[in-house]
């Protein structure tokens, strides 16, 4: 045993010598290697006593003269002697061996360690070459850190000091990761390498996974790594930065020339200067919408997103690609994103129906026929229907083959007797499925009653009496005043011409009659009122079609000196907007992605809903993500598949990399009926949904683990060991119990005493 724990010994000195990265030290000392306790001596001492009594008392027969005390000596010696071998003194040689430790330093490479509210201004990750340079001094030289990087996704690794050394004094290394997984990566880290002293330089704040409190107490529970000392940097301001992102806009990718397209905004903001957002279009350099949105503004310390969304319209009035810039403000926040359309020569296919030439009807077909930009057939339908105009079919268009052509159907003061049942079930199916937009402009009859319990009663924005209602309605309505209410101004509807030297509705002739509503249904909204509040215009979305009410049949009045102005504005506005469903190309779906901003690798989820009552493809959809990465990589594609969710499809997938992502239909439905959108995926973006130092979080997970948190790099650097050693003790006893003269004196002793007595002839 000795031998080996002498050999041991050999090889750790010689190694550390020749590494030359070890202190050794060795120390001798006697010891007892069978007494476990100091006291345990007396006990052994007793015992050699009474023996060596027992030897001298009990010797029996003394050999004559000298040889006697000299006999007697010998054996209580060999006694004593044997009594001492068994307590193992020995010789021990302790052989200590100070190796290097080790420190590890874990810097946060994550985004929001870019931002410029570290000390003095300078960005946060700059303490990590501060606190570089001042371990680089000669008094720290004995600490050999090793510089991680976390919190930088699939760069976290080594950092090479000479990096840190080189940064600038006020930028530092490089901070671009897109996330804070921070509790993860320290767990992870302290796994790996098994420190003797880990230092964290961050801002603290985790926006994946666990956070550094749970990561402590799991360390606790665990057991694992509860020796380590911690040492925390914190870094960072308070601050919240105000900032706006444009998430998307949505646009009919094409367009026809004359008629309004909507175009969709949708905006996200933090900490927004203003309680309100600006969105504006422009279309070909010239402004051509602009809508301020109302929004919540949080408190001083709070880093929630608050969301904003805007609808304007866009008129192209030129064939070929029409250039929109959607703008958002917000205090001095500005974001643009610029798209294009293309536009192209398409006349609004208007289908009339009438039971006799009323005024109305008949100035309103004059004044559509007019319009270069609208194609209008009628039909009247007195006795039997024939065509009230040039231009249309021989016979009623009313089967769903003939249907499909018509963008917008003018329903007037008739009822159902003068139908089929299948043309009315064709009539809905249009409107539901096909996105043909219905406008019902009924009369002092009273057969707009009539419609109860046919397939298009549940069509109607709104609900009536009887017919005697209707007609006694008609005849005690005082004359009315038009205005539009504030809905139709968000929607850009009914828009008089008033700011282009034009008049306001209500300073128009008032209109003689209307036809009185019991209720506006549910979902349905109001676009125009009398001047008691009571609804003109309503409209209501079913399927993918709008249906519209226009409860007088005297817009004609409006003609007085002025022709056709005002009756055209007025209906041509709503026979564009109720026949929005046939412009967008007969959409059925919607496909979006939620959220609609994310960062790479984040949990997104695909939806595809169902905007009408179309029939449902198959039991699945494939999905293409198309776009241009941020990275340069062009021509990027990704392929999803939607599951049957409900009425709907949808699927989850994680983020692609960070770009514009548009989403489109490649396989199970036909993409013309789809809305399609965009994925906006920005890096930064998660990271920074909260930037502040998160020095509550440190601080317990500081407590937690006993640990300590410093203000700066020179408060860490001074709590700092000015060397960080390990000692290998390797101890090797020399025992003298079994020693070759131990054996020799036994003897000699022993040998003594049985020569004497032999001389003596004695037993």
């Amino acid at each position: 045993m000795a031998a080996d724990a002498w050999i041991r010994c050999a090889i750790i000195v010689l190694v550390a010598g020749v590494a030359g990265a070890a202190d050794v030290e060795v120390v001798d000392r006697f010891a007892w290697e069978h007494v476990s306790a100091p006291w345990h001596l007396l006990l052994w001492a007793g015992a050699a006593a009474a023996a060596g009594w027992w030897a001298w008392r009990r010797y029996g027969p003394t050999p004559p003269g000298w040889r006697g005390p000299v006999a007697r000596t010998a054996r209580v010696l060999g006694l004593i002697l044997l009594i001492a071998a068994i307590a193992g003194p020995s010789w021990q040689r302790t052989t200590t061996t100070w190796l290097p430790g080790r420190m590890v330093i874990a810097v946060d490479r994550s985004s929001s360690m870019a931002r410029d509210d570290g000390e003095g201004g300078a960005r946060r990750i700059a303490a990590a070459s501060a606190l570089a340079r001042i371990l680089a001094k000669p008094e720290f030289a004995g600490l050999h850190p090793e510089w991680r990087a976390i919190g930088a996704g699939a760069s976290n690794g080594p950092i090479a000091v000479q990096d840190l050394l080189a940064a600038d004094a006020r930028q530092g290394i490089a901070a671009e990761g897109a996330s804070s997984p921070l509790a993860e990566d320290l767990d992870r880290l302290a796994g790996a390498t098994r420190p003797d002293l880990l230092v964290v330089v961050s801002d603290f704040r985790v926006t994946n996974g666990p956070d550094l409190a749970a990561l402590a107490q799991t360390w606790t529970a665990e057991r694992r790594h509860r020796d380590l000392p911690v040492h925390l940097l914190p870094v960072g301001g308070e601050r919240i930065d105000p900032e706006l992102w444009i998430d998307e806009v949505a646009v009919n990718p094409e367009a026809a020339v004359g008629e309004r397209e909507p175009v969709r905004i949708r905006a996200t903001l933090r900490a927004p200067p203003q309680g309100e957002v600006r969105f504006q279009l422009e279309a070909d350099g010239q402004p051509a919408g602009d809508k301020t949105v109302a929004i919540e503004r949080p408190g001083k310390d709070d880093a929630r997103l608050i969301a904003a969304e805007a609808t304007l319209e866009a008129v192209a009035l030129r064939e070929g690609q029409l250039k929109l810039v959607a703008i958002v403000r917000c205090g001095d926040l500005v974001q643009r994103r610029e798209l294009s359309i293309s536009a192209r020569e398409r006349k609004l296919q208007v289908l009339m129906l009438e039971a006799r030439p009323r005024y109305d009807s008949r100035y309103l077909q004059v004044a559509l026929k007019r319009d270069r930009t609208i194609t209008v057939h009628a039909y009247l339908g007195e006795g039997r229907w024939r065509r009230w105009s040039d231009a249309g079919p021989a016979q009623l268009p009313l089967t769903p083959a003939e249907l499909a052509a018509y963008d917008a159907i003018v329903l007037g003061d008739l009822g159902p007797e003068s139908f089929k049942t299948a043309e009315i079930e064709a009539i809905a199916r249009a409107v539901r499925k096909n996105g043909t937009g219905l406008v019902l402009i009924p009369g002092e009859t009273g057969a707009l009653a009539a419609w109860a319990g046919t397939p298009l009663e549940s069509l109607l924005p709104i609900t009536t009496g009887d017919a005697a209602t209707i007609r006694a309605g008609y005849l005690d309505n005082l004359p009315r005043s038009l205005s539009r209410t504030a809905l139709a101004a968000n929607l850009g509807l009914l828009d008089s011409g008033a700011e282009d030297g034009g008049l306001d509705w209500g300073q128009l002739p008032p209109l003689l009659g209307a036809c009185p509503v019991a209720s506006v249904r549910a979902g349905a909204q109001v676009l125009a009122e009398d001047q008691d509040r009571r609804p003109l215009v309503a409209v209501a979305r079913h399927g993918a079609g709008t249906v519209a009410f226009i409860g007088t049949d005297t817009t004609y009045l409006w003609r007085r000196n002025v022709g056709d102005r005002y009756l055209h504005r007025f209906h041509s506005q709503i026979l564009r907007f109720v026949a929005q469903g046939r412009r967008r190309g007969q959409i059925a779906w919607r496909l979006f992605a939620a959220p609609r901003r994310a960062v790479p690798g984040e949990t997104i989820a695909i939806h595809l809903a169902p905007l009408g009552e179309g029939d449902a493809p198959a039991d699945a959809v494939a999905v293409r993500l198309s776009g241009q990465a941020t990275n340069g990589q062009a021509g990027v594609e990704q392929l999803a598949r939607l599951a049957r969710e409900g009425a709907g499809f949808s699927a989850r997938i994680n983020a692609p990399s960070a770009g514009v992502w548009k989403l489109d239909v490649a396989a199970g439905i036909d993409p013309r009926t789809v809305d399609t959108s965009e994925l906006l995926v920005l890096p930064p973006t998660s990271e920074l949904r909260d930037p502040r130092v998160d020095r509550a979080g440190a601080d317990a997970f500081a407590r937690a683990c006993g640990g300590q948190v410093h203000a700066d790099p020179a408060a860490l650097a001074a709590r700092l060991p000015k060397q960080l050693r390990n000692a290998e003790i390797v101890t090797v006893p020399i025992g003298l119990w079994d020693a070759w003269w131990t054996l020799v004196l036994a003897i000699l002793f022993f040998g003594v005493d049985w020569a004497l007595r032999r001389l003596s002839r004695l037993p």
